[in-house]
């Protein structure tokens, strides 16, 4: 498997972000989990309180985020990005560009794969650092980049991902999810945004699932799919390094009428979806110790 650290310290004069307390699963209802990445902090620009996307992108590319996370990256993604990342002094970003085919080590799966020429689903992370070295983060990122035209049938998949419970916990109100487009004879657009949510549909410590809407999309344009969420380490002296691999994984399910359901496993542990008639695997590799 393929895969690139950048680490870099970068000093940044912005305003502290803001600390939700450490918890759970979350517990309340959706509405009081959701919040508007408007009143969150945000890329200036010198004249004006829009959202500056270009110094945005800029500062994205300086510190090490590559090709394959920007590419059609939306405005409202890049802002939550920016929002996710931008106050850290230390920064590890790492990503993974193969794929899993589901069936290979899991025979008990009964949908068939979607094949690379279909979709690509690319995993990312980012982890902080504290000036001891020490991990106190990592936000992590899946997105699914479906090509040109595709998929022929637009209802609603799903995306579940799982992590090592022991090792790390979910951050209350960390998720957010999009649902983006960009045109079939443009495909290097930057994408409209449209479908967004800030609420998983089911959330564990040890998982969490989400719905992509994708019949908002006409077949002039292209789905692209992201999720992204913030681990914290359960051990609060877990230094960096390459000595341990804690591994994340997430599966993203297409059906052409719509994805049956996504449930907490019946031991618990983990999330799981039904009913999908094909799916692609990703896993996101966090180095430490």
């Amino acid at each position: 498997m393929k895969k690139r650290l950048v680490a870099l310290v970068m000093t940044l004069c912005v305003a502290a972000a803001l600390v939700v307390p450490a918890g759970a699963a979350n517990s309340g209802s959706a509405e009081d989990l959701r919040y508007d990445i408007t009143n969150r902090q945000e890329v200036k620009d010198n004249t004006t309180a829009s959202f500056d996307y270009a110094s945005a992108y800029k500062w994205a590319e300086e510190v090490g985020f590559p090709d394959d996370f920007l590419k059609n990256i939306s405005e409202e993604s890049l802002q939550r990005v920016y929002y996710d990342n931008a106050s850290a002094d230390n920064l590890v970003i790492g990503y993974d560009t193969d794929n899993i085919l589901m069936g290979d080590n899991q025979p008990s799966v009964r949908a068939g794969n979607i094949g690379s020429n279909n979709m690509e689903l690319r995993s990312f992370s980012v982890k902080h650092k504290n000036a001891n070295g020490k991990i106190t983060k990592v936000i992590i990122y899946f997105t699914a980049y479906w090509k040109p035209g595709k998929p022929a049938y637009r209802a609603t998949d799903a995306i579940i991902t799982n992590w090592d419970s022991t090792q790390w916990y979910f951050q209350d109100h960390s998720f957010w999810g999009r649902v983006e487009k960009v045109p079939n004879t443009s495909p290097d657009n930057t994408a409209t945004t449209v479908y967004s949510d800030s609420v998983p549909a089911k959330c564990l410590q040890g998982g969490l699932g989400w719905y992509a809407p994708l019949s908002y999309i006409t077949q002039a344009y292209t789905p692209v799919i992201r999720i992204g969420y913030e681990l914290r380490p359960r051990n609060s002296n877990m230094p960096d390094g390459t000595t341990y691999t804690s591994s994340v994984t997430a599966t993203y399910g297409h059906k052409s009428i719509g994805i049956q359901s996504i449930s907490i496993s019946g031991s618990g542990a983990s999330v799981t979806m039904s009913g999908q008639d094909y799916e692609m695997g990703a896993v996101c590799n966090i180095k430490h110790g």
